[in-house]
């Protein structure tokens, strides 16, 4: 099986798993919907943002970071742009 076939099982089929987790969770399902181009301060300072949550879902995963702690990073992520960046983003998106 190629990549493609992969890809298409996902997300191509009229019974892929994303449809059938689309229709039976409707209220829990968040997708994002933005796709321009990146805001300013995603330009300054989106990489900073994205290590530190790659960096903190990794340290849980591995059981070296707490849980717990998972809104104070979240609260982290807000004060490096992440705030400011949502903003933005809902400007372009016209809300």
């Amino acid at each position: 099986m190629k990549i493609y076939d992969y890809y298409w099982l996902m997300f191509g089929a009229g019974d892929s798993s994303f449809r059938f987790v689309n229709q039976t969770y409707p209220q829990d399902m968040l997708w994002n919907e933005y796709l321009g181009a990146p805001t300013e301060t995603m330009v300054e300072r989106w990489s900073s943002m994205q290590e530190l949550l790659v960096t903190s879902y990794t340290q849980m995963i591995q059981g070296q970071e707490s849980l717990d702690n998972f809104d104070s990073i979240i609260q982290q992520w807000y004060s490096m742009g992440g705030e400011q960046s949502t903003q933005e983003v809902n400007i372009a998106a016209g809300r």
